[in-house]
């Protein structure tokens, strides 16, 4: 169970980073635009806030993981 937890939180915060990191490439792009257009072109944010919403729920399995696996380290064997 240890491995897999470990792989899962390996998984989760690689995958986290990706799509941070392409949420702001987004953000770059969408404020390109802005600055060309001064504000006054449609903007679609709509992959923007699928990279948002993605980069949410892997950080969150990523602090599930880690909260597991704090407490498996606290757990006491009395044999």
């Amino acid at each position: 169970l240890a491995s897999w937890l470990e792989w899962g939180f390996i998984a989760c915060f690689i995958v986290s980073v990706v799509f941070y990191i392409h949420q702001y490439e987004e953000m770059k792009r969408l404020g390109t635009m802005f600055q060309q257009t001064n504000g006054y072109s449609y903007v679609d944010m709509k992959r923007l806030t699928t990279y948002h919403q993605l980069f949410s729920t892997f950080m969150a399995c990523t602090c599930f993981l880690a909260t597991l696996r704090f407490l498996q380290f606290c757990q006491y064997h009395h044999h």
